[in-house]
């Protein structure tokens, strides 16, 4: 007995070569382009990498120590990174320059710390100043070079910035900056890197800007040759078309095995079961009305107020209405059917009755008349 439901052995039944049919074609067309993606060699293109990377990077840092005359900071304390440098507490304050290369080989460093001052006008130069306040040059060979020098920020407002403010008066206006400069020589790669930070002086204090530091990194093109993966798409379309040929096989071997007759007699039991009664229907008369479908003779029961009768022994569905016979008979299977002498004839074939055939005594009373 089969474990699927009647409406679905019907449609395999009916359907199921023409679905077998499409699944396959479906199937062979997902593996198709599968099949030439695994068929033809591998692509290969060539990607550019980045080696030997060396960064390079200098920065500036400031520092003071409180000398003078405040209430605000203990004497001897020193004050790092301050945003606002007070001139009576911290008249000189420390610059410090400092470079880092790669520690894996020696650089040459050669690192400068200047004071810059400009006579501006909107935005052109008009004039320029600079004064070098350190310069030094070294192998570094532990990654870092730091150079360091002292500059007096209160001296320099009473001298030299009076000066200039004086002499450009209205004429535009006055911009100090500390430049720190880095040239640096690795072997393999050379740069030169430079930081611009404000330095605002007012009456009572001092301050730099946020422009503390600067950084490059440098590296030589490789290039290589790689193989382009297969597009991931390509496993679902093989697992896919694998999947859909299997089924299509499966539901054409299925579809072979059902019985039509016999399913269509038990879709019609399960599609029209509540108008249908089982019994023995006897020997039908020869006049009986023949319909072509059980739905017809469902629908002849329906119109008469009778009951369609099912006869299991001969497979008739059979409505009896007023001395009317309508019947219905299932399409048999083209196969070998025994009959009671013994022979087997297909259905189709015309099958002697006894009734035709001559009885010893007929034959007896042939042979005397002779």
């Amino acid at each position: 007995m089969s474990v699927l439901p009647p409406r679905v052995r019907w449609f395999l039944a009916t359907k199921g070569t023409s679905a077998a049919i499409v699944l396959v074609v479906v199937g062979l067309v997902l593996l198709g382009p599968v099949g030439v993606a695994y068929a033809t060699p591998p692509q290969t293109q060539t990607v550019v990498e980045a080696s030997n990377a060396q960064t390079f990077e200098t920065a500036l840092g400031t520092s003071a120590v409180v000398t003078g005359n405040t209430t605000l900071f203990a004497d001897g304390a020193t004050l790092t990174e301050s945003p606002v440098y007070l001139l009576e507490a911290t008249p000189v304050v420390s610059l410090a320059a400092t470079t880092t290369v790669p520690s894996d080989r020696p650089v040459t460093v050669d690192q400068r710390i200047s004071l810059v001052v400009r006579a501006v006008d909107g935005e052109r130069v008009f004039w320029e100043e600079t004064d070098v306040l350190a310069d030094e040059s070294a192998e570094v060979t532990d990654g870092t070079y730091t150079t360091e020098t002292a500059f007096d920020v209160a001296a320099f407002r009473t001298n030299r910035l009076a000066e200039v403010r004086s002499e450009i008066g209205s004429s535009g206006r006055v911009e100090v900056f500390v430049r720190t400069e880095s040239a640096i020589d690795s072997g393999r790669y050379t740069d030169e890197l430079t930081v611009m930070t404000p330095l605002v002086v007012t009456g009572d204090s001092y301050e730099f800007g946020d422009t503390r530091n600067a950084s490059t990194t440098h590296s030589t093109p490789v290039e290589r040759t790689v193989t382009v993966p297969r597009e991931a798409s390509f496993s679902g379309q093989l697992a896919g078309g694998s999947l859909l040929l299997v089924a299509g096989v499966a539901v054409a071997f299925v579809a072979r095995r059902n019985d039509f007759s016999d399913l269509e007699s038990e879709m019609g039991t399960h599609r029209y079961g509540e108008w249908i009664s089982t019994g023995t229907l006897g020997t039908l008369p020869a006049d009986r009305i023949l319909v072509s479908s059980l739905g017809d003779l469902v629908d002849v029961a329906i119109d008469s107020r009778k009951r369609v009768v099912y006869d299991p022994e001969s497979s008739v569905y059979a409505v009896l209405d007023a001395g009317s016979v309508y019947t219905y008979e299932p399409p048999v299977a083209e196969s070998a059917v025994p009959t009671d002498g013994g022979k087997t004839v297909s259905v189709g074939e015309a099958t002697q009755s006894d009734e035709n055939e001559p009885d010893d005594a007929e034959t007896n009373s042939a042979d005397e008349a002779r």
